[in-house]
Parts: C-alpha cells; structure tokens; sequence
C-alpha cells in the first residue's frame, strides 16, 4: 500500500499523476480520506480518474456534497483499477476556505 498525504486551505485540485512509486504495473485505489477544519460549505468533492488518453476518458468515481460534511471517506467494496500512466484526480472548489487534509491510499494491482 502506498499513502500520499495533501494539505491546504482554500480551493483543493490534488492531482497524483505519479502512481509508479510502487514499481511498473496498474494500481487499485483503496481509499481517500478528507478531513475538514470545520462543516465545508457548498460545492462538491470529486474524485476522479484523469486518463491519460483525454479528457474524453476521464471517469468520475465519487462525488460528495459537503454542505453539511467535515469528513469524507471513500472506501468502495471493489476498489478500481487505475492504469499507471493515468492519474487520480480530486477536486473541491472550497467556498468556505476551510483547511483540509487529504489522504489517497492505492496499491499495486
């Protein structure tokens, strides 16, 4: 398992284009974590596949509205399979500028 760790304040765009760290060979995401200093505001938290083949290929695999939310998991049954050259993409505009700590845990297939 590899565990790449993001923090910021403000709008999140956290791209992890670099899923070789584990050697050559596809990887399955395990799991994201987003913990908020506070309930986030409006906007949505996406997650996303960014194929490296175009924006035509890109696949959303999660979206959660975080009005109401300080903590998010995404922890799917069947964790997918993200090519090595594709990347993961996780998006959330931040209206409310709140500090947020982000972790994305993948492993090799």
């Amino acid at each position: 398992m590899f565990h790449r760790f993001y923090k910021g304040t403000g709008a999140m765009a956290v791209l992890i284009d670099d899923l070789t760290q584990l050697g050559p060979g596809d990887v399955r995401l395990h799991e994201v974590r987003l913990h908020l200093n506070g309930v986030g505001g409006a906007g949505n938290f996406t997650i996303k596949v960014d194929s490296a083949e175009g924006a035509e290929y890109d696949s959303v695999l999660n979206t959660q509205d975080m009005t109401a939310v300080a903590d998010e998991l995404y922890a799917p049954d069947n964790p997918p399979w993200i090519r090595a050259k594709d990347g993961i993409l996780c998006e959330w505009a931040n209206a409310g500028s709140k500090t947020w700590g982000l972790e994305v845990i993948y492993a090799r297939a």
